[in-house]
């Protein structure tokens, strides 16, 4: 087998698992149980805080198949396939690295297509901010204008970022995806 980093290793797998963010788990948590599941969410803090995990975590939960109101189950195909990162219907995409206008313009194709075995394709869009820092990451932001939510509603997005500033721009490019 091998080897892991201990993040990946060690990373939550279910709500009750995330440590110091009962909030947001009990938030999410009620919002799946009463089927009111927002098409994008922002999630921000710093470094180690849980975001990425969460983000997971709520991809699986929207997409698991177990009939229990315990959400994800981690026991269902989709949560399976989530865990072992062999869902091709939960994308990660980093903005730091992808801030072209064509990466956008790529993006905005692929999302016309419905998820292949999930109930909803879950984009998780890392290190948000600097794609809206950044000079192309501004112009690949107005090409994907209209973007990932709008196109289809078997869309879910969610964007997060370490800091808390700039939110402005962010809030703005999730609400032009409503």
């Amino acid at each position: 087998m091998p080897a892991q980093a201990l993040y990946l290793k060690y990373r939550p797998r279910t709500f009750g698992e995330v440590e110091g963010q009962e909030h947001i788990t009990r938030t999410l948590k009620n919002a799946i149980a009463s089927g009111r599941v927002a098409h994008a969410y922002l999630f921000t803090g710093p470094r180690g805080t849980g975001k990425t995990s969460t983000a997971r975590i709520l991809a699986k939960a929207v997409n698991c198949m177990a009939e229990s109101s315990e959400k994800p189950c981690n026991e269902c195909e989709i949560c399976r396939a989530i865990n072992e990162e062999r869902m091709l219907d939960l994308i990660e995409i980093d903005a730091a690295s992808n801030t072209s206008v064509d990466d956008v313009r790529d993006l905005r194709d692929k999302v016309d297509f419905h998820p292949g075995q999930a109930r909803y394709k879950v984009y998780i869009i890392d290190r948000d901010r600097r794609c809206v820092e950044h000079k192309r990451g501004r112009r690949a932001r107005l090409a994907g204008q209209g973007g990932l939510s709008s196109r289809t509603s078997k869309v879910q997005g969610i964007h997060h970022r370490r800091s808390p500033y700039a939110f402005e721009c962010c809030i703005q490019c999730i609400a032009q995806d409503a």
